[in-house]
């Protein structure tokens, strides 16, 4: 008798089991350019377009002010503009995915296409977020180091908090390629994903962490020296207060990261369409204040100029007044009008300028809140237009010539 047996039961071509995520639902999926913007999408887009708003009006007003001033750009003046670059990338990819990628829609509502779109701009959203956050310390050192110059353990800890976050910005753009390989593995919803990348809750997590280990850091670290400042007790409150509003910046770093935790549960990554939301809107809100905050020292002559308010002169100071003095302070002091990057500039020429006399123009400038009387003749100024006609100082420092 011939033939074949039966194959054995629980064996053969075993039929693995349907994900049903693959699978359209009874009512169908949700076409996003028919079905309305969830109104999880508008809590994302809202905000953050508003303060993207806010954004563009700070800089402006900061181009205006360095104008009113005529003072030359420096490296914080260009890097927050590079910040504002990468933050309106980060604007346009959450713009894509609200009005194309049915975000805020429970997954398994969302079409497979749609989900890969939301995997794929997020993904490139964590790199611009922290390009650009990146740049807004940089841009905020960059000024405190223009403020305290002289005061040399203050910019040792400037400089090392420019490495810190140069080291981070290196790290994150490391960690955004190497992670996974093959690349596209950064945003597949395979279940062999592990397989192939590192562990991604970690790299996240750790990226939101020294977030706000550097932003708590740079909150902190001028507030002991702006009470050092030869300035009025009222103005010292009034400046103190504008680099206090960093704590916003702070508590959006610190709740996003919150929501980063939240949003690593194997829970939640089964509904990321509608749990990435939250992370979204407090990394667009910590580019946008961040931004704002590094402009707000800046701006005072140009918002003076529209709001004609007096108190606007308390939150504008010049960067040559310290209770602390050195010799060479006077020298620092006048070559930072000189150099776009003056930080740098500065190192590189410290030990030439200890060696030779200090000779140079110095511009000046006048602010009635401080006791400038030891710095410019008062008598014979006149007023500040004939002060701008005049031919510049030249100073000779009287401890090098002898």
């Amino acid at each position: 008798m011939s033939g074949t047996a039966p194959p054995p039961s629980g064996s053969g071509n075993a039929v693995p089991p349907k994900n049903p995520l693959m699978f359209p639902p009874p009512g169908g999926w949700i076409n996003p350019s028919e079905a309305p913007m969830h109104h999880k999408a508008v809590l994302l887009v809202g905000p953050v377009t508003a303060f993207y708003i806010l954004d563009l009006i700070a800089l402006g007003f900061r181009v205006w002010a360095r104008y009113i001033k005529k003072v030359s750009w420096r490296l914080s003046d260009y890097a927050i503009f590079i910040a504002a670059i990468f933050g309106t990338g980060y604007m346009a990819i959450i713009w894509l995915v609200a009005d194309r990628g049915a975000i805020g829609y429970p997954i398994i509502q969302v079409a497979p296409h749609e989900r890969s779109l939301i995997r794929k701009a997020f993904f490139a959203a964590w790199l611009l977020q922290s390009w650009a956050n990146s740049f807004v310390r940089l841009s905020i050192l960059d000024f405190l180091l223009q403020v305290f110059f002289p005061v040399k353990r203050f910019c040792i800890a400037i400089y090392l908090f420019q490495a810190a976050t140069v080291a981070y910005l290196v790290a994150c753009t490391i960690a955004f390629f190497a992670t996974c390989r093959p690349f596209r593995y950064n945003w597949a919803l395979t279940p062999d994903v592990p397989q192939h990348c590192g562990n991604l809750k970690l790299k996240f997590l750790l990226s939101a962490i020294f977030n706000l280990i550097l932003d708590v850091c740079i909150l902190i670290l001028p507030m002991p020296m702006l009470w050092t400042l030869h300035v009025s007790t009222r103005k010292k409150v009034a400046i103190t207060f504008v680099f206090g509003l960093g704590i916003f910046v702070c508590f959006a770093t610190a709740w996003r990261t919150y929501h980063v935790v939240e949003f690593s549960k194997p829970k939640n990554q089964m509904n990321f369409t509608v749990e990435v939301v939250e992370d979204a809107l407090w990394s667009g809100l910590e580019i946008t204040l961040g931004i704002i905050n590094a402009c707000l020292p800046v701006i005072p002559p140009a918002a003076q100029r529209v709001l004609n308010a007096p108190y606007l002169q308390l939150i504008s100071f010049s960067t040559s007044r310290f209770s602390k003095k050195s010799k060479t302070s006077t020298a620092y002091s006048a070559t930072s009008s000189h150099s776009r990057f003056s930080p740098w500039a500065r190192l590189s020429s410290s030990k030439d300028e200890s060696k030779a006399g200090i000779e140079r123009e110095v511009g000046y400038s006048v602010d009635t809140e401080s006791n400038a009387s030891h710095r410019i003749p008062m008598e014979s100024m006149g007023t500040t237009t004939k002060l701008a006609g005049q031919n510049p100082m030249t100073y000779h420092d009287p401890l090098k010539n002898h």
